[in-house]
């Protein structure tokens, strides 16, 4: 007998056209529900300031676009303000809330999507048959509309958290706040969703609640060894955001490059597909690497693709801190490097989540901050030109998918 079509009321702020790592995610879940029987509907906002990427893949869903009245454009600070959000690869979501929380955005500069959003949502829920409410953040205003929606239907309600809102706000005055208020959506939720292991247990431990894990996922398609040629010179590729208050330093690569090049090496070429950070071509000319230096600025993902698969190793870097949060954190860019089949050059914590993770998949390479010999050893093997055949299922979005949908399923009664 064929098990009925289950409904999902979807409340994801990041969604395409929104060219941004929360839409991928979203856009990943929504493709792929209906083949293990959930039928999605989107609430996502019709305008918001941030960049669009035109080449992302539409699905076939319902997805309601509502008004929203973007906080970060009004009031004294909407210039700063503003620019954060149309930019934010260039600015890190803790400079963002910080100013957030200055101007009084609580919890979020998206707060102005609340209204609309919860309305339309209790409006379906009355209307129609869902057997469920899943919101996602950042921002926290998608959990205050899962949570309306959820207390005025009754609807079980699934919250995803993809970033430690609290931990980025500043200790005063609102970090209190921010705690209390990231509680109260965990423990009214029936299930609450990380991105990793770790962050699950993390969160578990400190919200006294039964976390799940639904970890990061990619589309991309793997460079099967012996499938391309070698670029020449070879080219060494940084993808995506790096925020230097946040990211810890990429000086031992930059240092390893340099003694490269000052023993008659092969210097490879440096791309960087972002927005780079003035930092980081500051630290660059003080070792004479600006002249190896490519910058593509923010592309979209399919230009995105073609310059990681067009590289010859990849590299990224963990967290500056070192607590228990920061040893669980998993980059989303790293599944896109491990699924590729290019090597890895890892900087971070070696006892962290993405440096076990990396440990196990052939061709990457995991090195300490600093460890500069660590640092030229992997890029002279790395930039050798070799691709990897790698046991990547797991890290697909449909796999995650099913992750999602065992938890969606545990909250529905037995029928």
């Amino acid at each position: 007998m064929n098990r009925p079509v289950r409904r999902l009321l979807i409340i994801a702020y990041y969604f395409p056209p929104i060219g941004a790592a929360g839409s991928f995610r979203m856009a990943g879940f929504v493709r792929h529900l209906a083949e293990f029987g959930w039928e999605p509907t989107v609430i996502t906002p019709l305008e918001t300031p941030h960049p669009h990427d035109d080449s992302l893949e539409t699905s076939p869903a319902r997805v309601i676009r509502t008004r929203s009245i973007e906080l970060s454009r009004l009031g004294r600070s909407s210039a700063s303000a503003g620019r954060a959000d149309k930019s934010p690869v260039a600015h890190g979501k803790s400079r963002r809330l910080s100013s957030a929380v200055r101007d009084g955005m609580f919890p979020d500069p998206q707060l102005g999507w609340y209204p609309f959003a919860a309305r339309a949502g209790v409006r379906l829920a009355h209307a129609e048959p869902f057997d469920a409410v899943f919101s996602s953040s950042f921002p926290i205003t998608a959990h205050l509309v899962g949570w309306r929606i959820h207390a005025l239907s009754g609807l079980p309600w699934v919250a995803e958290f993809r970033d430690p809102w609290s931990d980025w706000i500043p200790k005063r005055p609102l970090r209190p706040a921010a705690r209390r208020l990231e509680l109260a959506i965990a423990s009214r939720a029936a299930r609450v969703v990380l991105p990793s292991t770790p962050l699950a247990d993390y969160f578990s431990r400190r919200w006294g609640i039964a976390a799940a894990a639904v970890p990061h996922a990619a589309d991309g398609s793997p460079v099967l060894p012996g499938t391309r040629p070698s670029p020449v010179p070879p080219v060494l590729t940084y993808i995506g955001s790096y925020y230097p208050h946040l990211h810890g330093s990429l000086d031992a690569v930059w240092r390893a490059v340099a003694e490269i090049r000052a023993s008659g090496g092969s210097v490879p070429r440096i791309r960087w597909v972002g927005e780079l950070p003035s930092s980081v071509g500051v630290e660059l000319a003080a070792y004479g690497l600006q002249d190896t230096l490519e910058v593509s600025g923010r592309v979209p993902q399919e230009e995105a693709f073609r310059l990681l698969h067009s590289s010859s190793m990849l590299f990224a870097c963990g967290l500056r801190a070192s607590d228990s949060f920061a040893s669980a954190a998993t980059p989303s860019k790293l599944i896109e490097y491990v699924i590729s089949g290019l090597p890895v050059l890892y900087i971070d914590n070696p006892a962290g989540d993405a440096a076990r993770m990396l440990r196990e998949q052939v061709g990457c390479h995991v090195v300490e901050f600093g460890d500069v010999t660590g640092a030229r050893r992997a890029l002279e093997q790395g930039l050798a030109g070799e691709t990897y055949a790698r046991e990547t299922d797991q890290f697909t979005r449909r796999a995650r998918t099913a992750e999602l949908v065992q938890i969606l399923n545990s909250t529905l009664p037995d029928r």
